[in-house]
């Protein structure tokens, strides 16, 4: 397991995972940056005095401009960002409304669950998908 940052607190980010009968909606980030180009499960950081609910509701209005509803908890993988630690805690989320992507994402649409493994994701997302597929058997 990864130690905490030298304030002693992992950061906090979340991350939203809207399923569809075999289906998972990622977005594509745009090129730039160590996530450049790679697909992820939208969400962000959770700001000071948000919960993660508040956080992904927030994310997905600024980056897909839609309305959400947070569900179930999916899981949490701890990782590494340069010299910053962070804990990702995934939901299941209902999106109200079509997403188009905004100035952090170039393109999103929906994927077969079954192939996800296969998929450019980062590291982040990447630790989330066995929890993702265990939580869409059940």
């Amino acid at each position: 397991m990864i130690q905490p940052s030298g304030d002693g607190d992992l950061l906090q980010s979340v991350a939203g995972i809207a399923l569809s009968p075999g289906k998972v909606f990622l977005a594509k980030r745009r090129s730039g940056g160590n996530v450049g180009g790679k697909w992820e499960f939208p969400g962000g950081k959770v700001e000071s005095g948000e919960t993660p609910q508040e956080a992904l509701a927030r994310e997905f209005m600024e980056e897909l401009g839609v309305v959400i509803r947070v569900g179930e908890l999916i899981g949490t993988n701890t990782f590494r960002s340069g010299e910053r630690q962070f804990v990702v805690t995934a939901y299941e989320v209902v999106v109200s409304g079509i997403p188009h992507p905004g100035p952090e994402h170039e393109s999103a649409g929906w994927f077969d669950l079954v192939g996800i493994s296969e998929i450019d994701m980062p590291d982040s997302d990447r630790g989330l998908i066995p929890q993702l597929l265990n939580f869409a058997a059940r």
